[in-house]
């Protein structure tokens, strides 16, 4: 997994130089992941609605 990371972190490097290259006047945005869990409560705390708890 940890390759996989790796190889993410360096794509996100990779990919703004490529567009960069073909299009040097684009304005390239990244943006983050939104956070979905809780970084300070267990998962197996969190309470799921009823429509997406099976």
């Amino acid at each position: 997994m940890k390759a996989d990371i790796d190889n993410a972190v360096a794509e996100t490097r990779t990919v703004p130089e490529q567009i960069h290259a073909l299009a040097p006047n684009a304005t390239i945005s990244l943006m983050g992941y939104p956070l979905l869990f809780s970084r300070t409560q267990a998962c197996s705390t969190l309470v799921m609605p009823p429509s997406v708890s099976s």
